[in-house]
């Protein structure tokens, strides 16, 4: 029995030519593009804006809530409507016990950028009880995007 050797040879295939993309093939990339940045865009647009307003709410019934009481212990009663969330910041004249401040001036103002509300006695939630609200997105007081403690 005689042994044969046996040689693999590697040949090289020849190079493809290159697809080239059609027109057709460009306008479904751009279009699904497109679409991609829209959806992305629009529904983070949504979220921010649901979070603005959830941000907003949790401020107004927590934060906001803690530092009026607090003046309160301290004080006796409420800021009144005139001199409003202010008195968190700076003492007013004639209070006496202040012992602020209980909040930093860039906390009075809303994600909108724009100063909590606040009344008191509060026309939502009654004597001896106050308002603290942001006009939300529209930046208007008395709409139905509102959010307050109430």
């Amino acid at each position: 029995m005689t042994k044969t050797k046996s040689y693999s040879r590697t040949v090289a295939a020849p190079a493809k030519t290159p697809k080239r993309f059609r027109t057709d093939d460009l306008i479904a990339i751009l279009v699904v593009a497109a679409i991609g940045y829209f959806t992305v865009h629009h529904f983070s647009a949504a979220n921010t804006a649901a979070t603005q307003q959830a941000s907003a709410k949790a401020f107004i019934t927590h934060d906001l809530d803690q530092a009026l009481l607090a003046y309160k212990n301290d004080t006796g009663s409420f800021p009144t409507t005139i001199r409003g969330l202010k008195a968190l910041v700076e003492q007013p004249d004639n209070v006496n016990n202040w012992k602020g401040p209980y909040l930093s001036a860039e906390a009075l103002k809303d994600t909108w950028n724009i100063s909590y509300q606040y009344a008191f006695p509060g026309r939502h939630n009654g004597m001896g009880k106050f308002d603290v609200w942001s006009m939300g997105p529209d930046k208007m007081s008395g709409t139905p995007d509102d959010i307050g403690n109430w």
